[in-house]
């Protein structure tokens, strides 16, 4: 072997060794060994013998396991004294903008960095991975400490997830999830004498979760001295016997009744006047 190739081999030996070594920190998740591992090469000259791609390897291994340990600061100055040339690097850039988002506790678009990064080396790719459930799993702990219950709409803007996708993946994280509260909440008023509905039924509504309403509630936020009452039928057909209850509203009541249940609004008279409520589905 000439004096060249017998060079060549040494230099390669230690950058070897290192990612050899990070690899298997990177598969063990020991994320603090890995990280001075790559802090020791960095003090040891290993980058100023190698081209930018394998020096790149280690930068970006550097940066992703700081972004573990949750080292944002650290991460940073990594980035910062990086040269110029690794900085351009496809694995070492996608790291440091998964940085920038989580510096920002910008999680969604963490993990679109993440989704989107070009992880070549093996050792980037486990530890973006790692990452990726880590930001998961802290979105989800955040979420179950600040929601009772949370709608698919709100779950899926934190997740950057479509609703139907949130609401499945809630279901295995055992995050309960509900349709967004009343969503098609409306209020009615009735402002002149005469207003009224004749006999009907309401008609379901399908949530975010593909759950479909069952019973209509009114709560009644004024009361009528007379006229204005919700009344419940038998059947659709007015006749003798057909009333099964008549409810006055009255501020502060609520009415709650299964959707196939016929029912009418009596006209409001002037001395009933305004008639205001609250509409909505339960599920």
């Amino acid at each position: 072997m000439g004096g060249a190739a017998q060079a060549g081999a040494a230099q390669a030996q230690p950058f070897m060794t290192t990612v050899a070594t990070v690899e298997r920190l990177a598969e063990a998740g020991d994320w603090t060994a890995l990280v001075s591992t790559c802090e020791d090469a960095e003090l040891d000259l290993v980058h100023d013998d190698l081209e930018a791609a394998a020096s790149a390897q280690l930068y970006a291994a550097q940066l992703l396991g700081h972004l573990l340990l949750r080292e944002l600061e650290a991460a940073r100055f990594v980035w910062k004294r990086a040269p110029a040339a690794a900085q351009a690097h496809a694995e070492v850039s996608g790291a440091w903008a998964v940085g920038k988002a989580l510096w920002r506790r910008d999680t969604t678009a963490a993990r679109a960095a993440l989704t989107a990064g070009s992880w070549t080396s093996k050792a980037a790719s486990t530890l973006a991975s790692a990452l990726e459930r880590r930001v998961e799993e802290e979105e989800w702990d955040t979420i179950a400490r600040a929601f009772t219950v949370v709608s698919p709409e709100t779950l899926a803007a934190r997740l950057g997830l479509s609703a139907a996708a949130a609401a499945a993946a809630a279901g295995g994280e055992g995050v309960p999830i509900v349709g967004t509260p009343i969503a098609h909440m409306r209020f009615l008023l009735y402002a002149e004498a005469g207003g009224g509905l004749p006999p009907h039924v309401d008609l379901s509504r399908t949530d975010a979760t593909g759950r479909t309403s069952t019973h209509t509630f009114i709560l009644y936020l004024s009361g009528c001295a007379e006229g204005g009452e919700t009344v419940l039928l038998e059947s659709l057909s007015l006749g003798k016997g057909s009333v099964r209850a008549a409810v006055t509203p009255v501020r502060g009541r609520l009415l709650l009744f299964p959707h196939a249940c016929p029912h009418l609004a009596r006209p409001v008279v002037a001395e009933g006047l305004p008639k205001l409520l609250l509409r909505g589905e339960m599920y």
